[in-house]
């Protein structure tokens, strides 16, 4: 299930402050206009951009707490996004191992590497269709005097 708002404020408290987009957003005229996808598994969302990033910065890394670090994200919160997905596709998304005299470390797993690509993909399809949209709709941005 894909959860999909259109909203004119981002509501994203990371966005500005922790240096990336939860929330994709697309200036026209005055206006703005923000989409946030996420894959629910009923309630609970188990994909979307921060555990999609989180990922990449883990690969980055090889670490999900140096990810969490540089996202300004606590690492349990950031083991608890992970283990949750995980438990929703019923596979490691990460490859962990513990640490010793080379240390530990933690990559994405080839299943974690295809639902970053596909939501990647999913995501940007969904930008193109809102510009699409937002060209057929023009009064509703803009701006009366």
């Amino acid at each position: 299930v894909v959860y999909r708002s259109v909203s004119l404020k981002c509501p994203c408290p990371y966005r500005e402050s922790k240096g990336f987009a939860m929330i994709k957003s697309m200036k026209i005229n005055s206006c703005s206009v923000d989409i946030r996808v996420r894959i629910r598994g009923g309630q609970e969302p188990v994909f979307g951009s921060g555990i999609c990033l989180l990922l990449r910065k883990t690969e980055a890394h090889h670490s999900l707490k140096a990810a969490a670090d540089e996202m300004g994200m606590n690492y349990k919160k950031a083991l608890y996004i992970v283990r949750r997905a995980e438990a929703f596709y019923g596979e490691a998304l990460l490859l962990r191992s513990t640490g010793g005299a080379g240390g530990g470390g933690s990559r994405p797993t080839p299943l974690a590497l295809e639902l970053i690509e596909q939501f990647e993909q999913l995501e940007a399809e969904l930008m193109r269709c809102v510009e699409k949209l937002t060209e057929q709709t023009p009064r509703i941005f803009t701006k009366g005097t």
